[in-house]
């Protein structure tokens, strides 16, 4: 399943499940909460940053970690880099939807990187 992964704002009359992740912070791994046998992977081409693939706990490109004093998440491979999503919104169907890229930490403002991850 190769696709890109965005971020999008589902409001509550919405059920968003198709389009939702969740980041085990056990694992490191970004899942989807629809195709649970999915999770995200930093594999850079000249269309898009992530990809969707069969989870792997052994496979680096799959792996995230998640820093509670700053909020950011991390690649394992690219550890300067953040998760962080793109600065131009767009229409998606009912919804507005934004890229997911990885950025330099250190260089990009925190409204783009800052993650809140439930338990």
């Amino acid at each position: 399943m190769e696709d890109k992964i965005t971020y999008k704002n589902c409001s509550q009359s919405y059920k968003c499940g198709d389009v939702q992740f969740q980041f085990e912070v056990e694992t490191g791994l970004i899942r989807s909460v629809a195709f649970a046998e999915y999770c995200m992977a930093f594999a850079p081409n000249d269309q898009t940053t992530f990809a969707l693939e069969t989870c792997d706990l052994t496979n680096s490109i799959q792996a995230f970690t998640f820093e509670t004093d700053t909020g950011w998440i991390k690649s394992s491979v690219e550890k300067t880099q953040c998760l962080a999503v793109e600065g131009e919104s767009r229409l998606a169907g009912p919804f507005m939807s934004r890229e997911l890229t990885l950025l330099p930490c250190a260089d990009t403002p925190e409204r783009f990187i800052k993650w809140v991850v439930l338990p």
